[in-house]
């Protein structure tokens, strides 16, 4: 059974749009070329993307996955006892700068229900030099802290994230901070499922119909074609 990589932080978005692009287009063009040569350029090129759309469909389903893991990774334990390792946490956060000028805001910190809940919300260029824009990013996270029975500690980390164009700096932003406190704290364990099986959902019922539709109007411009 294929397996997800065990590191939920080396997600990176960036090389899933680029795989589903380049996979997507080199099926389109490789099928609309054969496709060309025993049916109209009309049905070949509607039965082309079609191809083009189910290449890219699994990459895409699988980067939604990594997604969601890398956002909400599994228990992450520490060789330290609960108040320590919070008050470093929020030591941490307070004091340190990420993304080379912006610190995050701890707008909850509970040591009664064992959660801290921050943000940061900061601006980044994107696009070519001679033409950058402002891309105005928000990034939330929520620990919650369980004391171990063996003296240690469990953090269950939680992100979410919202950004104007590309969500790539608050990735930087996550994994620098996750990298920054298991620096702080002596490194991780991971408890929860290390290596996850793939399961993708299945297609869509809109994916499917565009697909049997392409495949009948192809069959019937083979079939009229054959009789010309």
């Amino acid at each position: 059974m294929n397996k997800i990589n065990s590191n939920p932080f080396s997600y990176n978005s960036g090389n899933f749009v680029s795989a589903c692009l380049i996979v997507g287009f080199a099926a389109a063009f490789a099928s609309g070329f054969a496709l060309m040569q025993v049916s109209s350029p009309t049905v070949a090129t509607t039965c082309a993307v079609a191809a083009g759309l189910w290449c890219a469909w699994p990459i895409f389903q699988l980067d939604c996955l990594l997604q969601q893991r890398f956002l909400h990774p599994p228990l992450r334990r520490y060789d330290l006892p609960l108040k320590p390792a919070a008050g470093k946490v929020r030591e941490l956060l307070n004091d340190r700068i990420f993304h080379m000028r912006d610190r995050w805001h701890v707008t909850s910190f509970n040591m009664a229900t064992r959660r801290l809940v921050a943000s940061m919300s900061f601006s980044a260029e994107i696009g070519p030099e001679t033409r950058p824009k402002q891309s105005q990013n928000l990034v939330e996270m929520r620990l919650l802290f369980e004391q171990c029975a063996d003296g240690t500690t469990s953090i269950k980390y939680d992100f979410s994230a919202d950004s104007e164009y590309t969500y790539s700096h608050c990735e930087v932003v996550i994994r620098e901070t996750v990298e920054a406190i298991e620096q702080a704290l002596g490194g991780a364990v991971t408890t929860g499922d290390t290596a996850a099986p793939i399961r993708l959902p299945a297609p869509s019922w809109a994916l499917l119909g565009a697909t049997a539709a392409c495949a009948a109007w192809l069959a019937y411009d083979i079939l009229q074609r054959s009789h010309r």
